[in-house]
């Protein structure tokens, strides 16, 4: 599963080198574009990602493990990270964007909000605290669904700041984000 996340991972983060080159080139509509196909190919690679993880949920896991002890709370874990791999490729895509336009810092604070949010739950959710009963695997499925959205969340606040409202992305602009994305996901697929 996570091969198949870093693959989409960098197909998510192709467009990060145009809106750099348009932001040099001071080609403003450009940007718009370029940080808006870093959008639309998170939700597109989140989606892929996430019928991909469902598929081995449902089709390989139970053929590769056959003890029912640790099989059922891994398909359990599985099916619900299944939906949260699209608001993590989402992030990734919004991010691309924004590190396009040398903005660093939006990634660190989000992730230390991200990271102490999905700890608490994990303490919360696994173990069973007060009136939440011990989910086990499940809530650390959970707490990392809840981590996701709420990351996802911010990085559209901050990419909205940053580039408007998001335009259609050119063909062209789509063509040239798969050009360097696809290569960047294979590195980190095959690495």
């Amino acid at each position: 599963t996570y091969a198949t996340a870093s693959f989409f991972r960098g197909v998510a983060t192709g467009p990060q080198s145009l809106v750099a080159a348009a932001d040099g080139a001071n080609n403003a509509a450009r940007v718009a574009r370029a940080g808006s196909a870093g959008l639309w190919l998170g939700v597109g690679a989140g989606l892929l990602a996430g019928l991909a993880l469902a598929g081995i949920t449902a089709w390989v896991l139970p053929l590769a493990v056959r003890d029912a002890a640790i099989g059922e709370p891994a398909a359990d874990y599985l099916w619900v990270r299944a939906f949260a791999v699209p608001f993590s490729l989402l992030s990734f895509g919004l991010l691309g964007g924004l590190q396009g336009l040398g903005d660093t810092k939006t990634r660190a604070w989000v992730s230390a909000v991200g990271n102490a949010l999905n700890i608490g739950l994990d303490l919360v959710l696994i173990f069973g605290w007060g009136p939440f009963p011990r989910l086990g695997a499940t809530g650390a499925a959970i707490a990392t669904l809840v981590s996701s959205v709420v990351m996802c969340g911010l990085y559209a606040i901050k990419h909205r700041q940053l580039f408007g409202r998001p335009v259609r992305p050119t063909r062209e602009v789509l063509r040239s984000s798969l050009a360097v994305g696809v290569p960047a996901g294979l590195t980190s697929l095959l690495s």
